[in-house]
């Protein structure tokens, strides 16, 4: 009975160790894009986004994901870049850019985060929106 207990237990213990030493498999969804919900960008300075799925479909509340910001003019010279967390859906620049004509928000790092458990979803490259203003 002692020996049958002690061989549980180190098999259990063994599995244990095992299972805490497995690689962790990644989970990805290529189909995330930003989403632009709103944009006064060249009359208030602001936007408002969310990451959805597809581009088109409702926005996903828990996910979020750090990304730059670059404004360019008429002529597709960069006015304005800046880096954001990504936890804010609205976004306020310190003044309005009537010279604004496009934006373009690229992910930097080629995943989303999960709020609710901290878990990442990959792709296979950094999500990227462009986009003309009005």
């Amino acid at each position: 009975m002692r020996l049958e207990f002690l061989f549980f237990a180190a098999l259990a213990l063994f599995g244990f160790r095992f299972a805490a030493h497995q690689p962790e498999e990644k989970v990805y969804d290529d189909r995330l894009s930003f989403k632009i919900i709103s944009e006064s960008v060249r009359s208030e300075g602001v936007f408002e986004m969310c990451i959805s799925r597809p581009a088109d479909g409702p926005c996903i509340e828990n996910l979020f994901t750090s990304y730059e910001t670059l404004v360019y003019d008429a002529s597709g010279k960069e006015i304005w870049s800046g880096l954001w967390m990504g936890e804010k859906r609205k976004i306020r620049f310190a003044t309005p850019l009537p010279e604004a004509r496009s934006m373009t928000l690229r992910a930097l790092k080629p995943f989303v985060i999960n709020r609710s458990g901290g878990s990442r979803i990959y792709q296979h490259k950094p999500i990227e929106i462009k986009v003309v203003l009005r």
